[in-house]
């Protein structure tokens, strides 16, 4: 499954495996990210990956978490590392400054 391609919003197709999630505050600012393939891991799609990043040791902890981000407005995005590199970076290491 590390062979498989998908196209971004940006209309480019390239290998999952080049590929990092990255999740959003309802700002627009990035607040974490994720890669898409982990070495046995591949987070395929946007439920996958939410239940990665947000793991707990219990489901029903998990669901309670995701459910409370979902409604704070937080969203996932899949990036080319290279946009994560240039676009998403930056504002990780400076942090949001909508937010004091």
């Amino acid at each position: 499954m590390t062979d498989l391609l998908v196209t971004l919003d940006t209309g480019q197709t390239v290998p999952l495996v080049e590929c990092d999630w990255v999740f959003y505050m309802a700002c627009g600012c990035p607040f974490g990210c994720t890669m898409a393939v982990i070495g046995g891991e591949v987070l395929y799609d946007e439920p996958t990956t939410w239940r990665s990043f947000f793991h707990d040791e219990y489901k029903r902890t998990t669901d309670a978490e995701i459910a409370r981000r979902r409604k704070a407005g937080v969203t996932a995005k899949l990036v080319h590392r290279e946009q994560l590199r240039a676009d998403v970076m930056p504002y990780l290491r400076t942090g949001c400054p909508h937010t004091s």
